[in-house]
C-alpha cells in the first residue's frame, strides 16, 4: 500500500533521508493543502455556517425518519440512568455545593459591577458582615429577612461613577433598591443604634 499524500511505497519502521525529505519539500512548494471535498460537509470552521443551514428535509425524508422513531421510548433504566448522572456531585458542572441562591445573587451583583468598570470590589465575606452589622434589616423600609431578600445597593450608583468597594454598598431590600433607582441616598445616615439592635 503506498504512502496516502506522496504516493509513495510504506516503509513501517524506516526513517527517511534528509535528502528524500528535501525532494518532497521541493515538490510540495507552493501547493495548497485542501480538505477533501466529501469530507468538507462534515469539518466545522468557525464563522462558517453548517452545509445544511436552511435546507428543508424533503417530505419523503422526514416521513423515513418518523417511521424509524415509530415506537421508540427511553426506558426507566436510562432515564434513571441519566438522572444520578445529572444530579449532585456526579453533575459534571458541580462546583461543590456553592450555587446557592445567595451566592447566585452575589455573583450577579459582581458581573453587573465589572460590566460598569467600577473599581474596587469586595467579598461575599463582607457583605455578610455588613447585612449581620444591621441584624439584616432594610436601612430604607425597616424591615428585616425573613420577610425580605436583602439585595446590595450601591449609594453613588455605579451608573455615574460609584465604586464596588464595600464602603459604598448598603443593604436594601428589592423593592426599596428598585425604587431609589439611580439617585445617590446614603441610608446609613438614617439608622439609629436602636433600629440596629431591634
Amino acid at each position: 500500500m503506498g504512502c496516502l499524500w506522496y504516493n509513495l511505497p510504506m516503509r513501517k519502521g524506516q526513517i527517511m533521508s534528509n535528502e528524500q525529505k528535501e525532494k518532497i519539500r521541493q515538490s510540495n512548494l507552493g501547493k495548497k493543502h485542501n480538505i477533501p471535498d466529501e469530507n468538507k460537509k462534515h469539518t466545522f470552521v468557525k464563522g462558517v455556517p453548517s452545509w445544511n443551514k436552511g435546507k428543508k428535509s424533503s417530505p419523503e425524508w422526514r416521513e423515513k425518519l418518523r417511521r424509524v422513531r415509530l415506537g421508540t421510548t427511553t426506558s426507566d433504566k436510562h432515564k434513571e440512568s441519566r438522572r444520578v448522572h445529572w444530579t449532585g456531585e456526579t453533575n459534571p458542572r458541580w462546583k461543590g455545593g456553592i450555587t446557592s441562591p445567595e451566592r447566585i445573587r452575589f455573583l450577579n451583583c459582581r458581573r453587573t459591577a465589572r460590566k460598569h468598570n467600577a473599581k474596587g470590589t469586595h467579598t461575599s465575606e463582607e457583605w455578610e458582615v455588613l447585612k449581620r452589622k444591621y441584624n439584616y434589616m432594610c436601612l430604607c423600609c425597616k424591615q428585616q429577612a425573613p420577610f425580605i431578600t436583602l439585595s446590595e445597593d450601591h449609594i453613588i450608583p455605579l451608573s455615574r461613577g460609584g465604586s464596588d468597594y464595600i464602603d459604598n454598598i448598603q443593604p436594601l431590600c428589592r423593592s426599596c433598591n428598585s425604587r431609589k433607582n439611580t439617585k445617590t441616598i446614603n441610608f446609613f445616615l438614617n439608622v439609629s443604634i436602636v433600629d440596629k439592635i431591634s
